[in-house]
């Protein structure tokens, strides 16, 4: 394995291990140091907004009315941005899927 090998494996890792705390502070009954590790000023990328928008067959503006949430937030994560724990949650409900399937890594 050469060195660019390496660092990639390192790099992917380190991306399961963040999707894991994030989908750990999803959990049902999670705490608020699972909240805290992924929730605080920290956010989640959302690679999957889009697509599960357009299926849904909601514009921009439908879905934040329907997730209570701010629309610049779900242009933000369209556009790969990090949107918060919270909002990841109230999207995923709003569109009928869990929240792991806007956060996928894709390959």
């Amino acid at each position: 394995m050469n060195t660019t090998s390496a660092a990639l494996a390192v790099l992917a890792a380190l991306a399961v291990l963040a999707a894991l705390a994030v989908l750990a502070a999803l959990a049902p009954g999670a705490g608020e140091r699972e909240r805290a590790l992924v929730g605080g000023a920290v956010g989640v990328r959302v690679p999957h907004l889009a697509r599960l928008r357009r299926r849904a067959v909601l514009t921009q503006r439908a879905l934040a009315q329907t997730a209570q949430v701010a629309r610049p937030t779900i242009v933000k994560g369209e556009r790969g941005g990090l949107i918060s724990v919270q909002a990841i949650r109230h999207l995923a409900t709003a569109l009928g899927v869990a929240p792991a399937a806007l956060m996928e890594v894709e390959e």
